[in-house]
């Protein structure tokens, strides 16, 4: 029997082109058969904060982060190298039919291209070898679930659509990335379960 290998996910980044912003933070929740094996929560430095969005600073609140203290962040090529020897870990990157499905929110057009544009950066055009194509996006299942009550919400960013089904959100966490894997991972959960998706 197939083991279910499930990498809840979210990327802060320094800005919205992936060919030229870099990942500033990484986090993730790896669960194997429903159960929480590993949580992930990187702060990585860029090569140059100058070449980072003022706004997406400000949004992500990185920069402030590192200038209180820069000895928790690790550089750009530490990130690749920790990611790969981790998802290694659980996956054969040689067996075709052992991948994870990746679930983050808003992340078929956002997240995945930044995540994609590091393994390019770095020589490795085996994103595919990790990750089940495409990847579950959340956003567009909770988009699904609300048809004919989308009017209802002002907006349909991660801490508005958590509200609508319940969750408890604290607004000053947000764009944290840890703390939005925990709400992507609830807001999942609960439309799995009204959905029928497992």
């Amino acid at each position: 029997m197939a083991r279910l290998k499930k990498f809840y996910w979210d990327v802060e980044t320094a800005g919205l082109d992936f060919s030229r912003h870099p990942i500033l933070q990484f986090a993730a929740i790896i669960e194997i058969n429903g159960r929480e094996v590993e949580r992930l929560n990187w702060l990585i430095k860029p090569y140059d904060w100058a070449n980072c969005d003022p706004i997406a600073l400000e949004i992500n609140n990185v920069k402030n982060i590192f200038d209180k203290t820069p000895d928790i962040f690790i550089t750009q090529k530490e990130f690749y190298d920790l990611l790969i020897k981790t998802l290694g870990k659980y996956i054969n990157k040689f067996d075709t039919t052992d991948k994870f499905y990746m679930i983050g929110y808003n992340s078929h057009a956002f997240d995945a291209q930044f995540l994609r544009a590091l393994f390019i950066a770095n020589g490795n055009n085996f994103f595919g070898s990790y990750f089940w194509n495409p990847n579950v996006d959340v956003m567009l299942i909770a988009m699904a679930a609300c048809i004919g009550q989308r009017h209802l919400l002002g907006n349909f960013k991660l801490g508005t659509v958590a509200k609508s089904l319940g969750v408890e959100v604290d607004p000053n966490r947000l764009h944290d990335g840890i703390y939005d894997v925990e709400i992507t991972k609830e807001i999942f959960e609960i439309l799995s379960k009204e959905l029928g998706l497992e």
